[in-house]
């Protein structure tokens, strides 16, 4: 999927994808495992990755945000892109390392076990079998 600026072309959902193709107008394997492991945490904590990232830019200090839109500045200057959006200074915090997700960090080991547990055990059934 891409996203379009008002100048560029964006590959991936922001804040979905990882910081790196995003940033770079670039997609990778990286970007669906980084999908598919927050949607995953999205779904069994209630929690919303593009929420949680954006409340800890905003705990960012004045100093730090600047280096975020520093960072965002240097990478649209290929593309020429004057306009900045709130996720993409956002965006380009989790890429410097002063923001991030831990996909799986409020997981418990238990709760880890089971889905694993409900994993293997979806590979193993047929889909008449899974469906009663």
């Amino acid at each position: 999927m891409s996203l379009t600026g008002m100048c560029c072309v964006r590959s991936g959902t922001p804040l979905y994808c990882t910081s790196d193709s995003y940033l770079d107008m670039t997609a990778s394997q990286q970007d669906d495992k980084r999908a598919l492991c927050a949607t995953a945490c999205e779904l069994l904590t209630g929690g919303d990755v593009p929420d949680e990232l954006r409340d800890q830019y905003d705990r960012l200090s004045e100093a730090q945000k600047e280096l975020a839109e520093a960072e965002f500045t240097r990478g649209a200057e290929q593309c020429q892109c004057t306009d900045i959006c709130y996720d993409d200074r956002v965006t380009a915090a989790e890429r410097l390392g002063l923001i991030g997700i831990t996909e799986v960090r409020r997981w418990t080991q238990a709760l880890c076990s089971t889905v694993a547990s409900a994993w293997r055990a979806s590979l193993s059934c047929s889909l008449v079998a899974c469906s009663s």
